[in-house]
C-alpha cells in the first residue's frame, strides 16, 4: 500500500516538473508559479501519504545519486559564480541561496533515507523566494539613462537558479521511487545499501 502511494505521489511530482518546464519554455509565469504551488502542496501530501522513514532500502542508487549529484553540482556552480572576481552583486546575493542549497543537497546525497531529500526540497522550495523578491524590487530608481546589461555571472546565476528549481520536482519523484520502506523481508535497511 505504501509503495502504491509513493508511486502516485511520484507521478504527481513528475507532472509538476512538466508544468514547470512548460512554463519556462513558453515564458508563462503563471505556469511556473502554479508548479511552485504544486510543489508546496505535494511536499505536504507526500509527507502524509508516503510514510518516509529515516533509514530505508535504496533500490535505485544510480538514479537517486545521479539526480542529487546534478543538484549538488548546480548549487556549487551558483556558489562559485558568486565568489568569482568581478561577479555581479546579484550573483553574490544568490551565492548565499546556493550555499544553503548545496548544504542540504549534500546531505541528501549521502542520506540513508528519503527524509533528507524531502528536507532539501522544502528548504530549496522556500529559500529562493526572498532572493528573487529582493532582486525584483531592486533599488526602485527609475533615473537610469542607460540600458542595463547584466553581467555574465548574473545570467549564469539565473540559469542555475532555474535548473535548481527544476530539479526539485525531479528529486521528489526520484526519491519516492528510489527508496523502499522496510518490510518483514528487509527488516534492516543498513545491510542493503546500494
Amino acid at each position: 500500500m505504501t509503495t502504491q502511494r509513493r508511486t502516485v505521489c511520484a507521478v504527481f511530482w513528475a507532472l509538476t516538473f512538466v508544468l514547470a518546464l512548460g512554463g519556462l519554455v513558453t515564458h508563462n509565469p503563471l505556469a511556473v508559479m502554479s508548479a511552485w504551488a504544486a510543489t508546496v502542496v505535494l511536499t505536504i501530501v507526500t509527507a502524509i501519504l508516503a510514510k518516509l522513514g529515516r533509514e530505508e532500502l535504496l533500490v535505485r542508487p544510480r538514479l537517486y545519486r545521479g539526480v542529487t549529484a546534478v543538484a549538488l553540482v548546480a548549487a556549487l556552480g551558483g556558489c562559485l559564480l558568486g565568489v568569482l572576481p568581478h561577479a555581479s552583486e546579484w550573483s553574490r546575493v544568490f551565492a548565499v541561496f546556493f550555499a544553503v542549497a548545496a548544504i542540504v543537497t549534500y546531505r541528501a546525497v549521502i542520506a540513508r533515507g528519503p527524509r533528507a531529500a524531502m528536507l532539501a526540497i522544502v528548504i530549496v522550495s522556500w529559500t529562493w523566494l526572498p532572493f528573487v523578491m529582493l532582486m525584483l524590487t531592486g533599488c526602485g530608481c527609475r533615473h537610469r539613462d542607460y540600458v542595463y546589461v547584466p553581467a555574465w555571472t548574473e545570467i549564469g546565476s539565473e540559469v542555475l537558479l532555474q535548473i535548481t528549481l527544476l530539479l526539485v520536482p525531479i528529486l521528489g519523484a526520484v526519491t519516492l521511487l528510489a527508496f523502499a520502506p522496510r518490510s518483514d523481508e528487509l527488516p534492516e535497511a543498513r545491510l542493503h545499501r546500494g
